[in-house]
């Protein structure tokens, strides 16, 4: 039987591009590993309080923070107001003493708080997903992954 695809052509065509591919399949499963913590919302009431669940709000911009901790996700629930603490980790060996944690965002919304374990691809480490001002987005984005949370008691 005679294929349609030069089977050494398409292997060196692979070696070739191997990085773009491999770069491209990490986008289309990072997009579906968002797409599936992102549940389709309702549309907004028409108040000016955020309904809880709900996007963010004009002026804000939807940010996933990864958690260091696991357990650190499970205690929250979309509406929660969290703290993000960005959480230096001491090299060892480098001499050099150890950055105090610092606050990233401050109350910010938890919008959708993703179960590690739950969806198409289970991930190993815990998303959460804020609505913070466009200032504090670039900040958390600068943090890193070394992130914790702390929690607001609600009313």
């Amino acid at each position: 039987m005679r294929t349609f695809i030069d089977r050494d052509l398409l292997r060196r065509l692979l070696a070739r591009h191997r990085r773009v591919l491999a770069a491209t399949l990490a986008g289309l499963a990072a997009l579906l590993a968002l797409s599936v913590i992102r549940a389709p919302q309702e549309p907004a009431p028409a108040t000016d309080i955020p309904a809880i669940g709900s996007g963010p709000t004009l002026g804000e911009v939807a940010v996933p923070v990864i958690l260091k901790d696991p357990a650190v996700a499970s205690i929250t629930e979309p509406g929660d107001l969290v703290d993000v603490i960005a959480v230096p980790e001491a090299v060892p060996g480098s001499g050099e003493a150890a950055q105090p944690a610092r606050i990233v965002a401050r109350r910010a919304r938890v919008i959708e708080a993703a179960d590690p374990g739950s969806g198409l691809m289970p991930m190993t480490t815990p998303v959460l997903v804020v609505a913070v001002d466009e200032a504090t987005a670039l900040a958390l984005a600068e943090a890193g992954t070394n992130l914790s949370i702390a929690v607001h008691p609600t009313a």
